[in-house]
């Protein structure tokens, strides 16, 4: 009895055979035009690799984009507390007339100028420098001044309240920690997506492996119709075995059908996070970009989770934003308790008059004092950042928990699935055995089209359980990489 190996050599295939070829191709038309519309040209042609396709998700994916922007409001923010110490310029002249007490029911004129420039200093002192014009019959408070003006430097000192901590300065120092916390959000939000993307990636990945088994699995098919009915022709096959094989082709076609669905739908995903640097979709990719299932490494040890707890807790954004958020909380808490203290001011301002009836060196001085003779505001304020300080830490242990199981729950996600991996090649190895020793069984005349059909499916089923296996192995190397604050182009 010709062998089915033997027989796909043969040239001479019969009418018979060449009409249900020709119906078999047709078939294979109607699969073609299934498929779906290829993209425009911009789409991903040549092999996709994970980093390559992070990469592009990091630079142009507009939700990432977006949550990017919340660093640049931070930025912003921090900004216009910056502004709170720019140099300030100022210049006002005031023309008074008035009824002098010196000499009662005559009008008196006078003229004040003032230009000046001030700069408040982060830690609390104010300084200025300018240059006024008293003329006329000067009213108080203002004095006269020479016939070229004064020339003033002013200095103010707290010396107690306000001294290197006061609410413009704490609200710079909060808007510059409002940019780190912008920060952790981005990162968090990063993690995410690479976790999503990369899980579609090999979804994507996958579908294409199994499209691939099952057009196979199909064109074993087909070819065995061609040599079944042949044998019939001859005389050496039954009828019954000409029907089991055309059977088997529907029944493998309509399994290619469900697999190519599988794959478009797993482009279409991953299309979602194609974009060009211009903001505009990439598309789906490109057949040809479809890359290869990775060989598995080995399971996590001990150490390498250890490890990666360790650097989850260093390096995880959530628990990061709670240390910053912490020290914005204890920066209202020293504001808080700055304003229990007296205000103490010194103040001390040097000059001189320069021209005609000018007096030459001038100077002023003062000492400024005050106590809140209740301290309900301040007490208020340290109460709410005592308050927030011990919620922080709660939720500080609490995340910190998570974070731990997080990790370990992703490395035995890794670390049983990989045992899935070894059973999943071992069941394969077993089809496949099985596979062929039907196939000799069946060459030798002793085992049924039926069995063999049979054996050939659950090869399949277990190479395709083999991929689906594989690619959950990928996606938990990714969820242990991102929660351990790893996951990066």
């Amino acid at each position: 009895m010709p062998s089915f190996h033997t027989f796909r050599e043969s040239k001479n295939l019969g009418r018979p055979v060449v009409a249900i070829a020709a119906g078999l191709l047709a078939g294979a038309s109607v699969f073609a035009q299934s498929a779906p519309p290829q993209t425009p040209a911009t789409s991903p042609k040549e092999p996709l690799g994970l980093s390559v396709f992070l990469n592009l998700v990091d630079r142009y994916y507009p939700k990432l984009n977006g949550v990017r922007v919340e660093r640049d409001l931070a930025d912003a923010k921090e900004q216009e507390k910056r502004g709170a110490f720019d140099p300030v310029f100022s210049t006002g002249t005031d023309w008074i007339g008035f009824n002098s007490s010196s000499t009662r029911g005559k009008r008196s004129n006078t003229q004040m100028t003032e230009t000046v420039v001030e700069i408040l200093d982060r830690s609390g002192i104010k300084l200025s420098g300018g240059q006024r014009f008293g003329f006329g019959s000067v009213k108080s408070p203002f004095s006269s001044t020479g016939d070229l003006g004064e020339l003033f430097l002013s200095a103010k000192v707290p010396l107690i309240r306000d001294l290197g901590i006061n609410p413009k300065s704490v609200a710079e120092r909060q808007a510059r920690f409002g940019q780190s916390l912008a920060d952790q959000v981005v990162r968090e939000f990063r993690f995410l997506t690479f976790n999503d993307a990369g899980s579609a990636y090999w979804q994507w990945v996958g579908a294409g492996v199994k499209l691939k088994i099952a057009q196979d699995l199909l064109k074993v098919a087909e070819q065995r119709l061609i040599f079944i009915t042949t044998q019939f022709e001859e005389g050496v096959r039954p009828k019954i075995d000409v029907a089991e094989a055309r059977a088997e082709v529907f029944r493998r076609k309509g399994s290619l059908e469900k697999s190519e669905r599988d794959l478009q739908k797993a482009e279409l995903k991953l299309s979602l996070y194609l974009w060009n640097e211009e903001g505009k979709p990439l598309g789906i990719p490109q057949r040809t970009a479809l890359s290869e299932l990775p060989e598995q490494g080995t399971a996590l040890a001990d150490e390498a989770i250890q490890k990666g707890i360790d650097l989850a807790l260093q390096n995880r954004p959530e628990l990061s934003a709670i240390t910053v958020s912490r020290e914005i909380v204890d920066l209202d808490l020293s504001l808080a308790r700055n304003e229990r203290k007296p205000a103490l001011d010194f103040a001390f301002g040097p000059g001189y008059d320069f021209g005609n009836d000018g007096i030459g060196s001038t100077y002023k001085l003062g000492l400024f004092y005050s106590i809140p003779l209740r301290q309900n505001t301040a007490d208020g304020k340290i109460a709410q950042a005592q308050a927030k300080l011990r919620k922080l830490q709660l939720e500080l242990d609490q995340v910190t928990l998570a974070v731990q199981t997080e990790v370990r729950d992703a490395a035995s996600e890794y670390n049983q699935t990989y045992l899935r991996v070894l059973a999943a090649q071992e069941e394969l190895t077993a089809a496949r055995e099985l596979e062929r020793g039907e196939l000799d069984r069946f060459e030798e005349g002793i085992g049924t089209l039926f069995l063999v059909n049979q054996r050939e499916r659950a090869r399949a089923e277990a190479e395709t359980k083999l991929v689906d296996t594989r690619v959950e192995l990928e996606i938990a190397r990714l969820g242990f990489l991102a929660t351990t604050a790893q996951l990066n182009p």
